[in-house]
C-alpha cells in the first residue's frame, strides 16, 4: 500500500501518494524533518483545500557553478539537463500526471545563487524541447566558493514565493561536486530544515569523482568562514561526498540521493532523477545504465582561465596558516 502524507500548511496543501519503496532509505529522515517547528513559513499562491493542484510538481534544478566546475564540466551539466528534458520517458512522465504539467525553474550557485530560468510551465513535448534549448544557451554565472546554505536561503526567500500557480509538490534538485565551504554544517542544516518544514523536498545529485575520498579535510574556505574548519581531521566526521549530501542536503517527504559517477555520468543520473521526482505514481524509479567509472579519469579542475601562480600561492598560504596553528591539513582545495 502506498502511504499518503498530508502536511498542514505545506505547499499545495497536500502531498499525493508516493511509494516509499521507490527511493533510497530516508523514511527516518523524513519523519525527523517533519518534527521541526520553527522554520519561517513560505507563501506560495493560495488555493482551497479541495481544489486540484494546477501542476504536478514545481521542480527547481540547482546547479553548482563554483571554481571546481570548469567550462567542460559546465557544458556537461547543461547538456545533461537539456538531454533529460528531451528524453521521451521524461516527457511522458510530465504529460501523464493528474495535472499533466509541471513548473520548472533553474538556479546556478557558487558564492551566491542566481535565477537562471524563472518559473516556466512544461505541459507538452514542445514546451520541454523549448526549455532544453534555453538551458543549452544559458549565460554562465560563476564564483569561487560552494555556498549551499546561501542558495537554500535565496530559494526560500525569492524563488518559491513567486510560484505562478499551486503545485502538488515542490522539489529542489541539488547537484554539485563538493560540500559547503562558506557556512558551518549547522547553518546548512538549519536552512534545509526551514524549507523542509514548509513542505519542500530536497533531493541530491552528488557528482562523485573520487568515491572513497573523505570530504572536509582541507582548509579551502570562503573568507570569514569559522576557524573550526581547521581543527584536526581526526576530530571531524569521516564522510564521503555522498554521505555528506545524505546528512546535510537531503530532506523532506520521500527525499533521496542519486549520485553521478563523475561528470560523464551526469546526463544519465539527471534523466533518472527527473522521472523519479516528477512521477507520483510509479512503484520504482526507472533504471538508466550508469557510466562505468573506467570510461573516464577522475580529475580536479580549476576554473578556466585561473591564474596558476596565484593558485599555488593561495594554497601555500593556506597550508602555512594551518601549520602555524598546529593543525593537520589535507588538500587545500577540498570540496
Amino acid at each position: 500500500m502506498r502511504p499518503k502524507a498530508h502536511t498542514q500548511g505545506s505547499i499545495g496543501g497536500q502531498f499525493h501518494g508516493i511509494d516509499a519503496q521507490r527511493i533510497s532509505p530516508v523514511g527516518h529522515v523524513a519523519r525527523h524533518h517533519r518534527r521541526h517547528r520553527h522554520a519561517r513559513p513560505l507563501r506560495p499562491p493560495a488555493r482551497s483545500q479541495s481544489a486540484a493542484p494546477a501542476a504536478d510538481v514545481a521542480l527547481i534544478v540547482s546547479i553548482d557553478v563554483s571554481e571546481s566546475v570548469d567550462d567542460a564540466r559546465y557544458e556537461l551539466q547543461m547538456d545533461g539537463i537539456a538531454k533529460a528534458l528531451e528524453d521521451p520517458g521524461v516527457i511522458s512522465t510530465i504529460t501523464s500526471g493528474p495535472a499533466k504539467r509541471i513548473l520548472f525553474a533553474m538556479v546556478m550557485w557558487a558564492d551566491k545563487s542566481e535565477l537562471a530560468i524563472p518559473w516556466v510551465t512544461i505541459a507538452s513535448k514542445d514546451d520541454a524541447l523549448a526549455v532544453a534549448d534555453r538551458v543549452r544557451h544559458l549565460k554562465r554565472y560563476g564564483g569561487e566558493f560552494t555556498c549551499m546554505a546561501r542558495m537554500f536561503t535565496n530559494i526560500q526567500d525569492s524563488i518559491i514565493p513567486t510560484l505562478p500557480m499551486a503545485p502538488s509538490r515542490v522539489v529542489i534538485d541539488v547537484s554539485g561536486d563538493g560540500i559547503d565551504n562558506c557556512s558551518p554544517d549547522d547553518t546548512v542544516t538549519q536552512t534545509r530544515d526551514a524549507l523542509v518544514k514548509s513542505g519542500v523536498t530536497i533531493n541530491g545529485l552528488p557528482i562523485i569523482e573520487e568515491p572513497d575520498r573523505i570530504v572536509g579535510a582541507g582548509a579551502y574556505r570562503a573568507p570569514g568562514s569559522p576557524i573550526e574548519y581547521l581543527r584536526p581531521l581526526e576530530s571531524r566526521e569521516q564522510l564521503t561526498l555522498e554521505d555528506w549530501y545524505r546528512k546535510y542536503i537531503m530532506g523532506g517527504e520521500f527525499a533521496f540521493i542519486l549520485p553521478a559517477n563523475g561528470y560523464a555520468d551526469f546526463a544519465r543520473a539527471m534523466r533518472q532523477k527527473f522521472v523519479t521526482e516528477i512521477s507520483s505514481n510509479s512503484s520504482a524509479p526507472p533504471s538508466f545504465p550508469a557510466t562505468p567509472r573506467s570510461e573516464f579519469q577522475p580529475q580536479r579542475h580549476s576554473r578556466a582561465g585561473a591564474n596558476p601562480v596565484n593558485s599555488k600561492v593561495k594554497n601555500l598560504m593556506i597550508v602555512w596558516m594551518a601549520a602555524y596553528r598546529g593543525h593537520d591539513v589535507g588538500r587545500a582545495h577540498d570540496p
